[in-house]
């Protein structure tokens, strides 16, 4: 890790700011979820936001969607295709950010969206993003993105903060849940990448 300005490394990848820890606490959970997520910095390359008034989102959020689509032909090759997007939508500015990292960072990659509009979101961007020809290493073919992982939370009528979050296929992350009987669940086998 580096001063931002200086560039100086502290030698044991520690600074002010890193490593990044965020707790959350949910009275009705009745156990302890706790995930790691190593992400390389290629991948932060192509991350984007973009704040939406109300008439930008358009009809059936054509106007998210060309942003998302337009960010990723700009992206190309630098985010490590094949890639998984997260999307975050809504909140503020880093409210947004927060979500699109949480969505691609922690959600399995091969889950399904609870929300049924968010999860045919997910599903039709994947399908678009595809279709670019990016392909792996940005060298051409049909694999560009794994998933697309979209995270909301209301937002003021005002405007809509919409972030995008590029994270690599390598997926480097580990997840398990710690239940008050002792027992473990891993959250993340080779199949959730």
């Amino acid at each position: 890790m580096v001063h931002p300005l200086t560039r100086k490394n502290t030698g044991d990848n520690s600074g002010a700011g890193v490593p990044n820890i965020e707790l959350e606490y949910d009275s009705a959970l009745s156990f302890v979820e706790l995930v790691i997520s190593f992400k390389g910095c290629g991948a932060e390359l192509g991350n984007a936001v973009k704040i939406f008034t109300p008439a930008q989102i358009g009809e059936n959020a054509k106007g998210i969607k060309e942003f998302v689509i337009d960010t990723v032909i700009k992206a190309g090759g630098k985010p490590c295709p094949p890639f998984a997007l997260g999307i975050g939508i809504g909140g503020q500015m880093d409210v947004a950010a927060k979500l699109s990292r949480r969505a691609v960072s922690t959600r399995k990659w091969t889950d399904h969206n609870p929300d049924p509009d968010l999860a045919a979101m997910e599903e039709e961007l994947l399908d678009k993003i595809n279709q670019l020809g990016i392909g792996p290493g940005g060298i051409g073919g049909k694999s560009t993105a794994l998933a697309v992982k979209i995270g909301m939370s209301y937002t003021h009528t005002a405007i809509c903060p919409v972030a995008l979050n590029f994270h690599c296929w390598v997926a480097r992350r580990a997840g398990m849940r710690i239940y008050p009987d002792g027992k473990i669940q891993y959250l993340f086998g080779e199949e959730d990448k």
